[in-house]
């Protein structure tokens, strides 16, 4: 049935679902997996998160991030799920930036 989908029209459904949604949506094939390409990740990253962090988490050191906008994404959320299990929310962008000049 997806593969009767434009897209465009499955990457739109993707951006209006949340990160955990959106993973759970991905595992559902391997047709929306592979359709979904890093341009969409990018811009998908950009909506969770601003510019200004991209541009921060970018410039650290390249053991700390992925080339691949997917993994990088998947890498924080995982991180963030971590915290929320540990503290019971998820940090805000300063608090990584903190995180980030203490840990490099």
């Amino acid at each position: 049935m997806l593969f009767d989908l434009n897209i465009d029209i499955i990457e739109l459904i993707c951006f209006n679902l949340n990160i955990e949604s959106l993973t759970n949506f991905i595992k559902t094939s391997k047709f929306t997996s592979k359709c979904l390409m890093d341009t969409f990740f990018k811009e998908y990253c950009y909506m969770l998160y601003d510019s200004v962090f991209w541009n921060k988490a970018l410039q650290r050191s390249k053991i700390y991030h992925s080339l691949v906008w997917k993994y990088e994404l998947y890498k924080i959320e995982k991180f963030q799920k971590m915290v929320l299990e540990i503290e019971g929310r998820r940090w805000d962008n300063y608090q990584f930036y903190k995180f980030w000049i203490y840990n490099d």
